[in-house]
């Protein structure tokens, strides 16, 4: 029986409503910590003010933490008919320029966005304690797969929440309360593609230079931090790369993005029609190779960009002006 099999028998039956599960909670508590605070002097420049509430919001932790989530809200009179939220998963390093260039660009566009804020740390693998105590390989890696399963949840929560909040509390009565939008860049790709497979609110989904499969993507990347991290690991376990990979794929159950669509299908989640991706040809930081393995998982529509991580930049406007093309079509 082949690794997958393996996986795929074990989460038969309904285990898959055990993935990602939020755990009840009061969305009355949350906190509003700031609004319209345009810190960035191009967005002052551009005045997108005159246009966009900026809300960040704090929710209560169900799971690890407390969920800081912000909100990019369009004025009303620039919804033209009821629309759907868009949500924005975040790049590696949890940092925000990616990801808030797509909520400015679709909430000026008429359409309620948020992003999610979660650890910068995502990937850092920790393999000695603030102690000094050394932990084994399976302790590190299951603590990484706890860590994937918190984004997915946080996610999900924010999701819930907003579906709620911008009708109710914020009087943003054109949203369209059954669904959202999601867009995934790198590694909020990498994370989306996972979460999309077992979350049926999210309707539609963009993923661009993403990788299907964590294990495959954090041993190949040459992505600087990606790169050292795993080189530390290995030297500390003195383990090889292909050994690293083999333990990766056992323990990270969540970062498994062929596992968890393969049952997501099974239950009518996401059908591939609702899937687009874009694929960079020569990325060395998400390996060609692995995003491939996800375009033929997801066997969905895929544009190809002749460039590398990094300098597939310069089809950004491309990118946006596509993905808001795709969301809109009925």
């Amino acid at each position: 029986m082949s690794h997958l099999e393996n996986i795929l028998e074990h989460l038969r039956g309904n285990m898959l409503d055990t993935i990602f599960v939020v755990p009840e909670w009061d969305m009355t508590k949350y906190e509003v910590k700031r609004t319209k605070e345009y810190s960035n002097r191009w967005l002052k420049l551009l005045r997108l003010d005159r246009f966009i509430t900026w809300k960040t919001v704090e929710l209560p932790s169900v799971y690890r933490e407390k969920v800081t989530v912000d909100f990019f809200i369009p004025r009303e009179d620039r919804i033209r008919k009821p629309v759907k939220i868009v949500v924005v998963f975040q790049i590696l390093g949890g940092t925000d320029i990616v990801s808030r260039i797509f909520a400015h660009y679709f909430a000026y566009k008429g359409y309620p966005s948020i992003v999610v804020h979660r650890s910068k740390e995502l990937f850092k693998l920790k393999f000695i304690t603030d102690e000094g105590i050394n932990l084994d390989l399976e302790t590190t890696l299951k603590e990484l797969n706890e860590n994937i399963k918190n984004v997915g949840i946080i996610h999900r929560q924010a999701i819930d929440f907003a579906l709620w909040y911008l009708p109710e509390e914020s009087d943003l009565r054109q949203v369209d309360t059954e669904g959202v939008y999601a867009i995934g860049v790198s590694l909020g790709g990498i994370t989306l593609s996972g979460i999309s497979a077992v979350e049926e609110k999210i309707e539609k989904v963009l993923i661009a230079l993403a990788g299907g499969d964590v294990a495959d993507v954090l041993t190949s990347s040459k992505e600087n931090s990606v790169k050292r991290n795993i080189d530390r690991l290995c030297k500390h376990y003195k383990i090889s790369r292909d050994d690293l990979k083999a333990e990766l794929r056992k323990h990270l159950t969540y970062g498994n993005s062929k596992m968890l669509y393969t049952q997501g299908a099974k239950m009518g989640y996401i059908p591939s029609w609702k899937y687009r991706m874009f694929v960079t040809l020569f990325d060395r930081d998400v390996p060609t190779r692995t995003q491939h393995q996800l375009r033929r998982l997801l066997n969905c529509k895929t544009l190809y960009l002749p460039t590398g991580h990094y300098t597939a930049v310069i089809f950004f406007p491309f990118i946006l002006w596509y993905t808001r093309r795709f969301f809109e079509r009925a």
